[in-house]
């Protein structure tokens, strides 16, 4: 997309639209709730990054991917709220 595209808020509109409508139809399965959740754990979403030494930085690069996809779980889901079976 180019930044002098007049239509470029709008592509990105539906681009937005269309990741959210993707991670609906992931967590539509179980197979899909568990691999989001094995991303999330994997990640450290729910653990703190801080080691005392340089594996901080890499801890927090992981976690912070892994909350942009939390932020999406949020918007689409209003939280996953099923077990992940």
């Amino acid at each position: 997309m180019k930044h002098d595209d007049p239509n470029a808020p709008l592509k990105a509109e539906w681009i937005r639209k269309r990741e959210l409508a993707d991670i609906a139809a992931v967590l539509q399965s179980k197979e899909g709730r568990r691999f989001v959740w094995r991303l999330l754990e994997t990640a450290g979403v729910f653990r703190t990054v801080m080691t005392g030494n340089s594996w901080t930085f890499f801890n927090d690069g992981m976690r912070s991917l892994g909350l942009g996809v939390y932020t999406d779980l949020s918007l689409e889901t209003n939280g996953m709220t099923e077990t992940p079976v």
